[in-house]
């Protein structure tokens, strides 16, 4: 959690909405315990119905930070398939220069769960906010 925060400012709507941080790990020659290369935020979800389809949605606001390096955000639904499957959607900083855009996916599950992921490259800060899982009719 060095770089992901629960805070109150920047949030979409509320109070409160989750920052992902530029991460300063610089590699060595030797092993560094950390290892850190790119944020993310994962929740097991469970209690879905398999063979109905759910729509996993949320917004995402990306910032440039001093380096100039562009952000990259990714929100994924994993685990709901026996197969491995994967259903993502990514947001390049271009799409966002600073405003909030909206992401949604939609997938099947086979298992009656799933595990959410909103990921982050390290580059420049994410913002994540109302973010949801619903069944789609």
């Amino acid at each position: 959690w060095d770089y992901v925060n629960i805070i109150d400012a920047e949030a979409r709507s509320g109070k409160f909405c989750l920052k992902m941080t530029p991460i300063d790990f610089v590699p060595s020659a030797s092993i560094d315990s950390k290892g850190i290369t790119a944020n993310r935020c994962r929740r097991l979800v469970e209690g879905l119905v398999p063979g109905r389809q759910y729509r996993l949605s949320g917004w995402v606001k990306l910032e440039k930070a001093g380096d100039g390096a562009a952000p990259v955000a990714i929100l994924k639904a994993m685990g709901y398939s026996s197969l491995g499957y994967v259903s993502q959607k990514e947001l390049l900083y271009g799409y966002s220069e600073g405003k909030y855009v909206f992401l949604d996916i939609a997938f099947v599950p086979e298992n009656p769960w799933v595990v959410i992921s909103l990921e982050h490259n390290g580059k420049g800060n994410a913002y994540w906010d109302d973010i949801s899982l619903v069944l789609d009719n």
